[in-house]
């Protein structure tokens, strides 16, 4: 059966983790850290690992594109160069608290082939580079195509290790956290962090006008600071292992194998505990007969869960996948007003256990081949609405994913809309004092205040009056004049002579053609004067 797994964390130098090590150990490969400035730089040396069946670079599309222009090639040596080299501070010191990659570690799935595991890791660290986008690598470990230095060690102590699982295809996803420059002189630089690695509150706080950045919020009496507009880093983490998991669910779908989730036992309504990660040490150990703590923790908390699987089916349910499945399909049912189907599958179970109950009774009964057919059309019904279900959950599924992919841009267009409306008020309010109004404008606006109730005296409470003014959409609907003189005067200034100069022509045109047209003109064929009556009195 399937498993999820989608973790995440930081390597960084606060943590004694160096990338030059990190990417050789994942690659298997060697690699030397060339920075002068730290005292403990050396190689790192990988190429007995036998487990890692795939390593490769990802690129966003605009950096691909960039690095092929500029002829520039990455290898992994370069890539740790360029961070580890380049993480320094503003003094060109060595940076100790860099955050030098951030790592997904992803299990595969053992349904699957090899190559279709490998294609899935690529399309979610795709996904990561384009939507952060910044550079990311790919490392497949499979023990099927190999044990890793641990056996060596074991053999050299002369213990016995066990075979390594060999379902535990995973992957090791690394994406560096800053973005990648290319200068006009084919240099390669890091640039700005990446969305990812970004304060809770820097991500959170709205988008505003560069010019409004440092100036005193009138609300809160602090000063503005520029942020992203952006969801908080927990909600982040839970849309990126969702998309892994979507990923995952497409091709198991496919395959008719049972689907994955990303949401915890808590979420899901269940009491069971999560085991702990061995890691490399407590994993070798355990495998070399050593019982550790870890594992120890580990056995008890699947004693736990496996005695809350069997009160479940004491309980009179057979299997706990299918408590999941009901339980996920009640609440679905229930949220999206589909009341009918749960109820039917509820009358088509207790239908099947009386019938189950009549047939262990073993009454005779003149009429059980009348139930027995009875009860299998009833069967077959249930297994209609199940798969009606299926359909359901499917459909609900794709309209999640389709919402989420718009949730961006709506929230784009919303702080857009609110970065207008704020730049809207503060240029109203300060009209008095801006040059970009002309003494004709500024009579406008400050005749519009005065109808609207707009002017309060004090610099703030007209920022804050305005502000909720405009925000108003039949407000800003039907004074879409005034905001368009309050952005831009210029352009309402050049619609306005263009206006007073076609008024002038159009009177000076409607005098040339009266005083023409009343005017006596003479004939070119008789030698006498002709009155011509002017067009608007000429007889037909």
């Amino acid at each position: 059966m399937a498993i999820f797994r989608a973790e995440t964390k930081s390597l960084s130098r606060g943590q004694g983790h160096n990338l030059a090590a990190a990417i050789s150990y994942r690659a298997g490969i060697k690699l030397t850290d060339n920075n002068k400035l730290n005292p403990k730089a050396r190689s790192y040396d990988y190429t007995k690992k036998t487990d890692v069946v795939h390593r490769e670079i990802l690129l966003p599309k605009n950096l691909s594109e960039q690095l092929e222009a500029s002829d520039i090639e990455l290898d992994f040596q370069s890539i740790a160069d360029l961070v580890e080299i380049g993480e320094t501070t503003k003094r060109g010191k060595m940076k100790h608290s860099a955050r030098l990659a951030r790592e997904w570690v992803l299990c595969g799935v053992p349904e699957l082939t090899r190559a279709e595991n490998i294609e899935l890791f690529e399309q979610f660290a795709q996904q990561q580079s384009e939507e952060q986008g910044v550079l990311s690598m790919v490392f497949v470990h499979d023990p099927t195509a190999g044990d890793d230095m641990a056996t060596t060690k074991a053999v050299a102590e002369g213990k016995k290790m066990g075979s390594p699982d060999p379902r535990n295809i995973h992957a090791h996803i690394l994406l560096l956290t800053r973005k990648l420059d290319v200068s006009s002189d084919s240099l390669l630089s890091l640039g700005e962090k990446s969305d990812s690695e970004l304060s809770n509150d820097e991500r959170t706080r709205p988008v505003v006008p560069k010019k409004l950045v440092g100036t005193i919020d009138p609300e809160t009496g602090k000063k503005i600071q520029q942020g992203r507009g952006l969801c908080s880093n927990s909600e982040w983490l839970k849309n990126t292992r969702k998309q892994w998991a979507d990923i995952l669910n497409e091709r198991l779908e496919q395959k008719g194998v049972q689907p994955v989730t990303h949401k915890s036992y808590k979420d899901l309504g269940l009491t069971f505990k999560p085991t702990k990660h061995l890691g490399k040490n407590a994993s070798i150990a355990e495998r070399m007969g050593v019982q550790t703590e870890i594992g120890k923790y580990n056995e008890s908390v699947n004693r736990y869960n496996h005695n809350q699987l069997e009160q479940t089916a004491n309980s009179g349910i057979t299997s706990s996948q299918q408590q999941i499945a009901r339980s996920q399909r009640w609440i679905d049912a229930i949220s999206n007003g589909d009341e009918y189907i749960q109820r039917k599958t509820d009358d088509t179970d207790q239908q099947e256990r009386s019938f189950n109950s009549r047939i262990a009774e073993q009454r005779p009964n003149p009429y059980e081949q009348q139930l027995k057919t009875s009860a299998d059309n009833r069967k077959q019904r249930a297994t209609e609405l199940d798969e009606r279900t299926i359909i359901f959950d499917r459909a609900s599924e794709r309209a999640d994913r389709n919402a989420r992919y718009r949730k961006p841009r709506i929230n784009g267009i919303i702080g857009e809309v609110d970065r207008l409306t704020w730049k809207t008020a503060l240029l109203f309010s300060n009209r008095s004092n801006l040059p970009n109004y002309t003494d004709r404008q500024k009579e406008i606006l400050e005749q519009f205040a005065t109808e609207n109730s707009l002017v309060t005296g004090d610099f703030r409470e007209d920022i804050r009056v305005a502000r909720a003014f405009f925000s108003d959409g039949d407000n800003h609907q039907s004074h879409k004049h005034i905001v368009k003189l309050i952005n831009n005067p210029e352009t309402e200034e050049q619609n306005y002579s263009k206006t007073l100069k076609f008024e002038a022509e159009s009177s000076l045109n409607e005098f040339t053609r009266d005083s023409v047209g009343d005017s006596p003109k003479t004939s070119d064929t008789a030698n006498e004067s002709v009155s011509i009556a002017p067009r608007g009195r000429r007889r037909p």
